[in-house]
């Protein structure tokens, strides 16, 4: 192996840098482990075959004897050499890449600019990385180089420089590119080496070694990585999720042209297939992934994807006389922590209500807690499993030291304190395919959208369960390809921070593996409610003071009147930004209202907001009505704003209120006919154009007077040469 990397020549890979809050979260996360590497790779990287270490070392005369700085493609050939003995179909390749930074693996994700350099990538077993790479579904490992061993990040108290958060960001990639649930990287420092294994809730590290005196341990790490206990490919795969075979790319295609989905909008490196659990069939159903729609970006997180998907219904052929067209569907995955109820459980209850009471909320076709079942089944099997994670009676049984589809890694550490942010894997299958809220063809179909979903977060508590997050991802329009097939124009969905009454439900429910959330205090009030849950865009102002007043002894109950006050926030937001509006502070509403660094500064500005003459949305009378209205339902759900004391008369929003409010107005007349939202350049244009206007505030005028028309006078053109009016 070689000796020296001269750290000139390895500079780092370009990352943004965290806030020091978000860094020290981060690092909060990453644990070394003080045990023998030996034993860290055969706890944390399982083999399903013995390994036998095969020396390399005279092949390696060149790299060891080599004068000067050796480069990063000549290490990569070094490794290259040391797993040749594998079968051909067990042997990675390595391929330095440093010059290649490579965007996230999904299209979806481009337009955030995040680009991420490898310094050595790493293949699939049994594939040869040649010429410049082209995404990240080409690699399953990353390999960090620095030139010397104090340039290891691990060996500092706070793992500082961007090296850390480039590894990660590598794992990251590397996971959502796969679906893998585990991901690797190396860090090699100089001489030295260490091993990461990433998941999403930490990053486990091992002691360093040289690899120089022990390259048995680097070939060792690939000999386990290449032969997985569960899955087909690397160790961290997810033996429910496959590539796609070419015969069924050829199946798949026709059928999305029969659904109108574009072929110039797929692209066929991303699609995989997954196998989901149905328990009311008792069997598992075949799913082909084919879009990404969204996709969370930070590694330790829940790690949410949306998909768009249809089901192979060509297994089915056989069984039944005849089998429909397969119908787009979304397949949801997500991490939860395990201390929460997940979302399968949720959906579960809302099957169970009537019909009457679904509107408004999507239905789940098939789902399940991929963790939580696979814990059951680990424990059964006495610390054994048999994949996939099905109730298949036949295939291999393997000991594992751990399930895979629920992480570990705080238990395992003995971090017992910490153990709730352990996360568990939950898969979905929705029947509505939506499309973002954004995307409204006039502002009544708008007003109309979230009407529904208010309905369906009605329907919702009515089942005993409370929403928690109302948001702009989180209330979506049924999309053209489904509109036909469901009463309801938009739907709320993403219950995963959903408060659940499971007292209404099953008094004696409890997680197979999770403690019970739902302790209740002296008070009798559920302490989950008294947490600060939600999307701080989109909360109601007291969520927003959680923090202080859990502070003072006083805990504010997360209520419906709260997530009703979300609603509010959900049509401000997208008037500020989809919208010809006027404003006091002008085209600085949405940054001012909806960019605070904090809670506390959410807590004022909304607050502030709330006491200025309501916006106005120009040529819309039914819209600015109704914000006016909304807005002075909203000032009186939150006392303080109106008695600084506090003595005043809180009047609660209530689900028959609010619906009032946009029924009133879903039943005006005057409603545009073709006010789409905007697009970027759209918005660019309107706040050019109404810089050179302001409301007139010379006087204290009624609400009344400003109604959206803008010949009544309300609107006051600006002369070239006089600033715009500041509070």
């Amino acid at each position: 192996m070689p000796t020296n990397l001269h750290a000139a020549r390895m500079s780092s890979s370009p990352v943004v840098e965290p806030d020091p809050e978000s860094w020290r979260a981060f690092i909060d996360r990453i644990d070394v482990l003080e045990v023998p590497v030996e034993s860290f790779i055969d706890t944390l990287v399982p083999s399903s075959q013995p390994f036998v270490y095969k020396d390399h070392r005279h092949s390696q005369a060149r790299f060891l004897n080599a004068e000067g700085p050796i480069q990063r493609s000549d290490l990569a050939i070094s490794l290259g050499i040391l797993v040749s003995s594998f079968a051909s179909e067990r042997r990675v390749s390595f391929v330095e890449t440093r010059s290649y930074p490579l965007s996230p693996p999904f299209k979806v994700l481009h337009s955030t600019g995040d680009r991420t350099a490898l310094d050595i990538g790493v293949s699939f077993p049994g594939d040869t990385l040649n010429g410049r790479p082209e995404r990240w579904q080409q690699f399953v490992m990353s390999i960090e180089v620095k030139g010397d061993e104090q340039s290891d990040p691990f060996d500092q108290d706070d793992f500082s420089g961007s090296s850390v958060f480039s590894m990660a960001a590598c794992a990251r990639n590397v996971m959502l590119a796969h679906g893998f649930l585990i991901a690797f990287t190396l860090g090699i420092y100089g001489n030295r080496c260490r091993i990461v294994r990433f998941d999403h809730a930490s990053g486990l590290v091992s002691e360093s070694f040289n690899y120089l005196e022990r390259p048995d341990l680097l070939q060792q790490f690939f000999w386990h990585f290449v032969h997985p206990c569960v899955g087909d490919t690397v160790v961290g795969c997810d033996p429910t999720v496959h590539a796609l075979a070419p015969s069924d790319v050829r199946w798949i295609k026709p059928r999305l042209e029969n659904l109108k989905i574009a072929s110039d909008s797929l692209n066929e490196w991303e699609f995989r297939r997954v196998n989901i659990h149905d328990d009311a069939r008792d069997t598992t159903r075949a799913f082909f992934l084919v879009k990404v729609i969204s996709a969370e970006k930070r590694i330790f997180s829940r790690a949410t994807m949306v998909w768009l998907a249809i089901e192979d219904v060509r297994n089915a052929r056989g069984r039944q006389a005849k089998v429909d067209e397969p119908t787009l569907v979304i397949v949801k995955e997500a991490w939860r922590e395990i201390e929460t109820r997940s979302e399968a459980f949720i959906y579960q209850i809302l099957a169970d209500a009537p019909k009457s009471e679904r509107f408004g909320l999507a239905r789940m076709v098939c789902g399940e807690d991929l963790g939580e079942r696979e814990v059951a089944l680990w424990n059964a099997g006495g610390r054994s499993l048999r994949p996939p994670t099905s109730k298949s009676k036949s295939g291999p049984i393997y000991v594992l030291p751990f399930p895979q589809h629920q992480t570990f890694s705080w238990r395992f550490t003995g971090e017992e304190e910490k153990a709730h942010q352990d996360r568990s894997q939950v898969r979905l299958v929705i029947d509505v395919v939506g499309r973002p809220l954004s995307q409204f063809r006039t502002t009544r179909q708008l007003v109309r959208a979230i009407y529904d979903a208010l309905k369906g977060h009605r329907n919702a508590c009515w089942n005993g369960i409370l929403h928690r997050d109302v948001s702009e991802g989180n209330v979506l329009l049924v999309d053209d390809h489904s509109r036909n097939q469901f009463p309801f124009t938009a739907f709320l969905h993403d219950f995963d921070f959903s408060w659940i009454d499971v007292m209404q439900h099953d008094p004696a429910y409890h997680s197979s593996n999770t403690p019970v959330m739902h302790e209740r205090g002296k008070s009798g009030v559920d302490g989950a409610l008294l947490g600060q849950t939600g999307t701080p865009p989109f909360m109601a102002i007291a969520i927003h003071k959680q923090r202080i007043a859990r502070l003072l002894g006083t805990p504010i109950k997360h209520d419906v009147h709260h997530d009703l006050e979300s609603f509010y926030w959900l049509l401000v937001w997208m008037v500020l930004r989809h919208t010809r509006y006027l404003h006091t502070w002008g085209s600085r509403a949405e940054g001012t209202l909806f960019a605070c660094r904090d809670h506390s500064f959410y807590a004022s500005m909304k607050a502030i907001w709330l006491d200025l003459p309501a916006v106005v949305v120009w040529d819309n009378v039914p819209l600015t009505r109704l914000l006016r209205r909304f807005t002075d339902a909203v000032k009186a759900n939150n006392p303080s704003l109106v008695d600084p004391q506090g003595s005043g008369a809180m009047t609660c929003l209530t689900h028959a209120m609010v619906v009032d409010i946009l029924e009133d107005a879903l039943d005006s007349d005057g409603w545009p006919d073709n006010d789409h939202a905007f697009t970027p350049g759209d918005r660019e244009a309107w706040r050019a154009y109404s810089a050179t206007h302001t409301l007139h505030l010379g006087a204290k005028r009624s609400n009344e007077e400003v109604d959206g028309r803008c010949e009544h006078g309300e609107v006051v053109p600006l002369d070239d040469g006089r600033k715009r009016r500041r509070l």
